[in-house]
């Protein structure tokens, strides 16, 4: 189960929120992925919502004016995919919505962790707010299932990484996924996504250049838009199997996802087994997808 942790009960509205600055996620000493040690996006059909229903919940009374923002966020992206924000009843599975008491941390898990509650931290202090819709846009595409644009495994053609000029505690942030797990699902590269960081995340110094973008024209972009790229959205339905149509994407024609064995995996043992029949078996689920059929395909 999720870790237990102390959540701010309530956040107060106030008139300063209209002054009040947006986080800079990849900032502040903070990766906004949780349990970021494995960082992919889509594996296969484990890290999927059935049906792309997520149950919510909120663990943190909002104001009125912050829920509409979270609102907003959640009908946009059920406006351009099939995905489906759905207030929790029973659900074992769902994502819980909370302020952090260190005031500053937005972050969620990417896809489902299939273990009870999942948090999606929404914070809010005097040194600013988690509550902007690109912000929470780019949260809760985390909990959909997509990593971090600048993360991809073709990223060299389109970013290069000044590590002279990153943290050397937060380099991990920069490591690129491998190919056959993060599948690009035949989107290009997009500096406008809302899944992208901004040129100094994770810098050393104040506004060190850690992301040097090869099409200059987007140095000041990424990192900075306020609403997701309609190819952020077609992403989504493609992994979703979700025919609604986008308009303003850039991908090509669906190319079919890898589905493979981990060589190394017992995955005839695992299959024999029955996979999900078999509690121990299903642990090797991530490792042995094509013998036990959770592919995303």
């Amino acid at each position: 189960m999720a870790e237990t942790v102390e959540f701010v009960p309530r956040i107060f509205g106030s008139n300063a929120r209209k002054t009040k600055q947006p986080f800079r996620l990849g900032h502040d000493g903070q990766d906004d992925i949780m349990v970021s040690k494995n960082r992919n996006a889509i594996k296969g059909k484990e890290m999927l919502w059935p049906n792309g229903v997520i149950p919510y919940t909120y663990l943190t009374q909002y104001p009125r004016e912050y829920l509409a923002i979270i609102n907003g966020a959640m009908q946009a992206i059920q406006n351009n995919t099939c995905i489906i924000f759905k207030p929790r009843t029973n659900e074992r599975n769902f994502v819980a919505i909370a302020a952090h008491p260190s005031g500053t941390q937005c972050s969620s898990n990417i896809g489902t962790i299939n273990n009870g509650q999942q948090v999606l931290y929404l914070s809010d202090s005097d040194r600013g707010t988690c509550l902007a819709h690109s912000i929470v846009v780019h949260e809760l595409m985390h909990a959909i299932g997509l990593d971090h644009e600048q993360n991809r495994a073709d990223r060299d053609n389109y970013v290069r990484i000044v590590e002279r000029n990153v943290d050397p505690n937060l380099k991990h942030n920069f490591v690129k996924v491998d190919p056959l797990q993060f599948f690009d699902y035949g989107c290009p590269y997009t500096y406008e996504s809302v899944m992208h960081y901004d040129k100094t995340s994770f810098s050393l110094v104040p506004n060190g250049i850690t992301m040097d973008v090869v099409d200059k024209r987007y140095s000041d972009i990424i990192g900075k838009v306020e609403k997701a790229h309609p190819t952020d959205y077609e992403k989504i339905n493609r992994i979703y199997k979700c025919n609604k149509k986008v308009a303003g994407h850039t991908c090509s024609a669906r190319p079919p996802v890898p589905c493979f064995d981990d060589p190394k995996a017992p995955c005839a043992q695992v299959k024999a087994l029955g996979c999900e029949q078999d509690a121990k078996a299903a642990t090797w689920i991530p490792l042995c997808r094509k013998s036990c059929n959770a592919c995303v395909n």
